[in-house]
């Protein structure tokens, strides 16, 4: 073989590697393959749900500013997926259920999500046993920490009456007792028998929280506070309640949705 042709070979090699490396590459974690009829193969150890395969109104994913359509979803072993796209049949007139920009910023995103979402599941399982005790803390705690572990202020208050009736009762069942027995009230069981009222009375202030499922719902001995101390800001409120978790997913979808209205009606890929 002469120099001429070797070097043209050597040529069409690196051209073929680049255009390799270029069709088969990695986005974060996942991998993303690009096929020679124009579709487009992304497996990840993730699933997106809102990546949804339809004819009528599929997911729009845009990749490098070219807009491509879910058309396949397989689940793989090991809990892996692998998405299928095709090119945007944009002669056909359908019009995308979600739109998706793709790209290292979306797979960064999701991948915090999944993560925040496993940390509040794993928290929420261990704050089980003590939801009870979370009840009786203050609202604003409480909100603040239903974005931590996942535990709802208005379970948790509710799991907490439910303690405290309890409580209620077994001080009454005992000071009835204690009388029986004795025929009088000691001065010793006597100094304990105030919290008997003292926790009727505020399991049913704190109830009509309860019932109207109000997010805010009130700790121990919360009600003689004024409601304009009490209150929570409503930015803290709003990162309190929705957590890591929510806010999030907002984040993503922030990110990779676009308006219909807007990239639709101008026809831009």
């Amino acid at each position: 073989m002469d120099p001429e042709s070797k070097h043209t070979s050597g040529v069409a090699s690196q051209d073929s590697f680049v255009q390799n490396a270029s069709r088969n590459r990695r986005v974060g974690a996942d991998r993303l393959h690009r096929q020679t009829d124009g579709r487009v193969v992304i497996e990840s150890r993730v699933e997106m749900p809102d990546w949804r395969a339809s004819r009528f109104r599929p997911t729009a994913v845009f990749i490098e500013g070219e807009r491509f359509a879910v058309c396949a979803h397989h689940p793989l072993k090991r809990g892996n997926h692998r998405y299928e796209l095709a090119p945007w049949p944009e002669d056909q007139g359908v019009r995308p259920g979600l739109l998706i920009e793709y790209g290292e910023d979306y797979v960064r995103r999701r991948d915090k999500l999944r993560s925040a979402v496993r940390t509040t599941g794993v928290l929420a399982a261990l704050a089980i046993p003590f939801t009870p005790l979370l009840g009786f803390l203050p609202a604003r705690i409480k909100t603040a920490l239903h974005g931590v572990i996942g535990v709802h202020p208005v379970s948790a208050t509710r799991a907490s009456l439910a303690l405290e009736c309890l409580a209620a009762i077994v001080i009454g069942a005992m000071g009835v007792i204690h009388v029986m027995t004795l025929g009088q009230m000691t001065p010793e069981f006597g100094d304990t028998m105030w919290l008997f009222p003292l926790l009727l009375i505020d399991a049913f202030m704190r109830y009509n929280s309860v019932l109207s499922e109000n997010i805010h719902a009130l700790g121990f001995l919360e009600w003689l506070v004024p409601a304009s101390l009490r209150r929570p800001r409503s930015s803290g409120d709003a990162q309190g309640v929705d957590g890591p978790s929510a806010a999030a997913r907002m984040g993503v979808i922030a990110s990779v949705r676009r308006s219909a209205s807007g990239r639709d009606a101008s026809g831009d890929p």
